[in-house]
């Protein structure tokens, strides 16, 4: 098998389970979380995030177990550039899993949401390469408090992102995406500085 081969099969692998999905809409049906993967830009960098299971700290659960949260697992391309090798673990501040993770090509993460809580608790995380927490974001260090007042609430979640307009990385180190108040979001990745400003498109979201 040559170097390019191995290396697809091993990246195939790593990646496997992307099926994974939030709810396209504000309707509260979630499917059960699993592990689930996300490449770095320079394809260089995977991370795998397997499911917690601290369900008790999770709005609307009280009595459910508290146990560990989601883990994060870290692979980078060797130097001969034919396997992804694991060099770092860690334990997230979710208690289930993130609705949406991305990783940067040194090995720093960003988490939007919690699983079935989207809007609750720490919204936007961002961790450095040795993982070590740079910002953490709940939506009142966010807005204020007439903005939290305008996003849509349903039984689960508090809806603060446009759902129909999914989270992207611009220049391998800002994470953008667009609010439910039709503001554009960019994330310094590297700092964690949040900035906002009207979106391109508005989120047509009832």
């Amino acid at each position: 098998m040559t170097f390019g081969l191995r290396r697809l099969v091993a990246l195939t692998a790593l990646l496997a389970g992307l099926a994974t999905a939030p709810p396209a809409t504000r309707a509260d049906q979630w499917i059960s979380p699993t592990e689930t993967g996300a490449l770095s830009p320079d394809g260089r960098v995977v991370v795998r995030v397997i499911p917690g299971e601290s369900w008790g700290e999770a709005e609307g659960f009280k009595g459910a177990p508290i146990g560990k949260h989601a883990t994060a697992r870290f692979y980078r391309l060797d130097d001969a550039g034919a396997a992804f090798v694991q060099y770092r673990e860690q334990e997230l501040l979710n208690p289930v899993m993130p609705v949406f993770f991305t990783v940067t090509d040194e090995g720093g993460l960003a988490t939007l949401d919690n699983w079935h809580n989207a809007g609750y608790g720490p919204a936007l995380v961002i961790y450095a390469p040795s993982g070590a927490v740079v910002k953490r974001y709940e939506l009142k260090d966010l807005y204020r408090e007439e903005q939290i007042r305008q996003l849509p609430i349903s039984v689960s979640s508090i809806w603060w992102r446009c759902l129909s307009q999914p989270p992207g990385i611009e220049g391998g180190s800002t994470l953008s995406f667009t609010d439910a108040l039709s503001q554009r979001v960019a994330v310094d990745l590297a700092t964690g500085a949040v900035t906002f400003e009207p979106a391109p498109a508005p989120c047509t979201e009832g």
